[in-house]
């Protein structure tokens, strides 16, 4: 009975603070960054539907969780600058904690190098510091992973506009590495715009290595735009949408729904 007595009230604030969030709303940016997340997938892909479920832990409706598919540099302006509350998925770099908060780590990215699979003998056996010198393509506004940073340098990168454009230039042999997430670069590579320039120069596509697992998170901007605390029901404290985030995250975790959801979409974690 003590212990009851004990606990009741932090339940009863619990559920309350959960109500409070019901008919708060909530704009996210992001981009099509397909098969994790994008416009025109089933529940705009595996990562949204995990970003969804751990806010409606805490309260927070479905319905009022809106996303913008942007280009990336323009989504990561436009919430540098506090005009969405979060953006996804972003992996984290000291240099972006001047503008945004990390919410904790969402399902990793897997970057490496695809390769024609020609060059694959020559390839295979280098060292990344042994790849210097080879043109290698990567997409604007990516964080660079630091291990290429040191061994390579950002000033060997060929910088494409998008991660389609990137594999285009592979498999053009216009590059001879694209350095990409893996399931990423499967996708972009079966554009329909790619499919006549694959036929015509035989091209066919490997997975020289993998150099670096990258988290992805969600960020949250440090200081919202009067554009969205000025409208009504709009969540106006970015520290509270962090704390929400994180503890609905942590359930959905221990529920092992995040695996489900990836599971639905044919992705392994």
């Amino acid at each position: 009975m003590k212990f009851m007595m004990l606990i009741l009230p932090f339940l009863f604030a619990w559920n309350v603070s959960n109500a409070n969030n019901k008919d708060l709303k909530i704009k996210l940016a992001s981009l099509d960054y397909i098969p994790y997340y994008g416009k025109e997938m089933r529940n705009h892909g595996p990562v949204s539907e995990i970003i969804i479920e751990a806010f409606k832990e805490k309260g927070y409706q479905a319905k009022n969780i809106s996303i913008d598919f942007l280009p990336w540099n323009r989504a990561l302006a436009a919430s540098k600058n506090g005009a969405y509350h979060g953006l996804f998925a972003v992996w984290f770099n000291q240099e972006r904690t001047q503008w945004f908060h990390f919410s904790d780590k969402l399902p990793p990215n897997e970057v490496g190098f695809y390769i024609n699979a020609e060059e694959q003998d020559k390839l295979k056996g280098k060292s990344l510091s042994g790849l210097k010198g080879y043109r290698i393509g990567w997409v604007r506004g990516y964080s660079v992973p630091d291990i290429f940073k040191k061994e390579i340098g950002e000033d060997q990168l060929i910088i494409t506009e998008d991660d389609v454009t990137l594999m285009r230039l592979l498999v053009a042999k216009r590059i001879s590495l694209a350095m990409s997430d893996k399931q990423v670069g499967i996708h972009a590579t079966n554009h329909q715009s790619i499919e006549k320039l694959k036929k015509r120069n035989n091209f066919k596509m490997k997975w020289l290595k993998t150099i670096e697992s990258k988290d992805q998170h969600l960020a949250f901007p440090k200081n919202l735009a009067k554009s969205i605390t000025s409208v009504p029901n709009n969540v106006r404290d970015s520290q509270k949408l962090l704390n929400d985030f994180n503890s609905g995250l942590k359930i959905i975790k221990e529920k092992g729904l995040i695996k489900k959801i990836y599971d639905s979409h044919g992705l392994s974690l």
